[in-house]
């Protein structure tokens, strides 16, 4: 084989070698955020920044960080209104995010999770009872 035709076949690999190269960091991973929000008891309504998102457990995805407001309603709990912090993790930093979501060749998992207590109502017998005799026009002195 000619040099100049050895300096050829070598050129064309190191420009394969190059496009492979360009290819993987265009191709780079990214980062996949989701936050699970689950409620004790499971079932209730779940609305994330105003928007119903359906019946706990419920995982959403997001894209940015920061403050959630979590409500959670169901029948015969108290309603729950949150305010959740979610912070960036350290290789979402300025200067390191570029490589976490554009030259990591492979994806990033960052799965957040929220559990909500709901607390059933108490109903207070007496009170009840006080009311129905009230409604009903018998005085506190009217037992039957």
């Amino acid at each position: 084989m000619s040099a100049p035709r050895a300096r050829t076949l070598s050129g064309m690999r190191a420009v394969r070698a190059g496009i492979l190269l360009l290819c993987g960091a265009l191709c780079g991973g990214c980062v996949e955020r989701s936050l699970t929000i689950s409620t004790d008891p499971p079932g209730a309504s779940v609305t994330l920044d105003g928007e119903e998102m359906g019946p706990s457990p419920v995982t959403v995805p997001f894209v940015h960080y920061g403050a959630r407001e979590i409500l959670v309603v169901k029948p015969g709990y108290a309603s729950a209104r949150q305010l959740v912090p979610v912070r960036s993790p350290w290789y979402q930093r300025f200067g390191i995010d570029l490589f976490a979501e554009a030259l990591w060749p492979w994806t990033v998992h960052d799965r957040r999770s929220v559990r909500i207590l709901l607390e059933p109502f108490a109903a207070d017998v007496d009170a009840l009872v006080q009311r129905a005799r009230d409604a009903s026009g018998g005085g506190a002195g009217s037992d039957p």
